[in-house]
């Protein structure tokens, strides 16, 4: 397996900071924190699946 370099690391620090960001602000909603965020449904689970983030 490939090891992540720091620009990875803060790439996927910062995906992880703006999803739980429009989490708090839709209330745990995931439908509407993907269309904040502008993403699809789907592509939010599994960047949440890919990032640890669980509600």
């Amino acid at each position: 397996m490939l090891e992540r370099s720091g620009f990875e690391d803060s790439i996927a620090e910062h995906e992880r900071s703006c999803i739980l960001h429009a989490l708090e602000l839709t209330g745990g909603k995931k439908i509407q924190a993907a269309e904040l965020l502008g993403i699809t449904r789907k592509r939010l689970w599994l960047k949440m699946k890919h990032l640890g983030i669980e509600l």
